[in-house]
């Protein structure tokens, strides 16, 4: 999460990461308590940049459940990604559009209801574009039901919920 010294101040830079990074796995593991990390650090969460984007539940009959939030907010030109090694095995900067196509051309595997949202996603000009539009959209739960194609293939199916182009997601595409 992006970090400040305080409520008006800018984020905070690569030198706090860095700083902190040997926290990461006591953190993931439940050794060190995040908060504490934060208050011991002087840093407030920057929660007000977040800009509430999607909500997904997957679909009962699937193995793996999740109920999950999914927000959007800026980052400085500096920010550093990086990954747990555990939930998410890989972090890059790309856009929503290189992201599909690189799903698309069999380079990387994005699962459904994230890909749906970089579809979303992909149709703002600019992250200024998606921030201002998307902050302005009520989100909407989806919940993808089972059901079959005409053709009678097995299938999930979602609302027709602005902005995501598609309701149907054959189960043999379907990564979980």
């Amino acid at each position: 999460p992006k970090a400040r010294r305080g409520t008006d101040q800018p984020l905070v830079g690569p030198d706090v990461a860095d700083r902190l990074n040997p926290y990461r796995s006591a953190v993931d593991r439940g050794e060190q308590s995040f908060l504490e990390l934060i208050k011991d650090n002087d840093l407030v969460l920057a929660l007000d940049s977040l800009v509430y984007f999607g909500h997904w539940i997957t679909p009962d009959m699937m193995p793996k459940r999740f109920d999950t939030h999914f927000y959007l907010a800026p980052a400085p030109p500096d920010q550093i990604a990086a990954h747990d090694g555990r939930e998410t095995t890989d972090a890059i900067w790309i856009g929503a559009q290189a992201a599909l196509n690189s799903e698309e051309s069999g380079e990387s595997v994005i699962i459904f209801p994230t890909r749906m949202n970089l579809k979303k996603l992909a149709t703002a000009n600019s992250v200024e574009d998606a921030i201002q539009r998307f902050g302005s959209e009520a989100v909407v739960t989806v919940k993808p039901q089972q059901s079959e194609t005409p053709e009678g293939e097995p299938c999930l199916v979602i609302p027709d919920v602005k902005g995501y182009g598609q309701t149907v997601e054959l189960l043999s595409r379907v990564n979980v």
